[in-house]
Formats: C-alpha cells, structure tokens, sequence
C-alpha cells in the first residue's frame, strides 16, 4: 500500500498478515526502521534524496518517483530510485 502525502510518501509492504515493512520517505529527512525478510527482520536506515509526483489529469494516470539512500544494519548500502506509474486512484470506501 502506498500513500502519497504533501509532505511523505509511506510504503506499506506485506509479506504476510501482521508481517510488514513501512517505509517513509521525506525529502531531506531520516526514517529508522525495520525491514522484514523471510531470513527475519534487519534494521533500515532511509535517506530521501527527492520525490517528484507527476499528474497527467486527462489520461487519469499518476507518476511518482522516490530517489532514496538506504542502509540496512550497516551490512549493505545503496542509492535507490523507485518509480511508480498509478493507473487509477480508489475512491475513500472503494475495495480493491
């Protein structure tokens, strides 16, 4: 699940019920937490470069791209880029 705010963007991944990641990413700011794995769950450290979020109102559609730095428990280190195209938003109280 994802959810775009003015301020965030918050990623919500589930591997199963009451299993799941969250990732928050704010430009310019830190976001601890706890990405689980089927091995089990590794501290996550996340640095957001910059977001850009892109409307095309008459085709409906969305773009969102998240450029990140991550580090998990000091055993790895990236720099990310995450895009994402949205076809069609869900209306409050509509079900997938």
């Amino acid at each position: 699940r994802i959810t775009i705010t003015p301020s965030k963007v918050r990623v919500n991944r589930e591997l199963a019920p009451q299993v799941e990641t969250v990732m928050e990413f704010t430009p310019g700011k830190r976001y601890h937490g706890v990405y689980v794995t089927p091995y089990g769950p590794i501290p996550m450290e996340l640095l957001t470069n910059g977001i850009t979020v892109s409307d095309d109102e008459e085709l409906g559609r969305r773009a969102l791209s998240i450029d990140y730095s991550m580090s998990l428990k000091g055993l790895s280190e990236s720099r990310n880029q995450l895009d994402i195209r949205v076809l069609r938003e869900l209306k409050e109280n509509e079900h997938e």
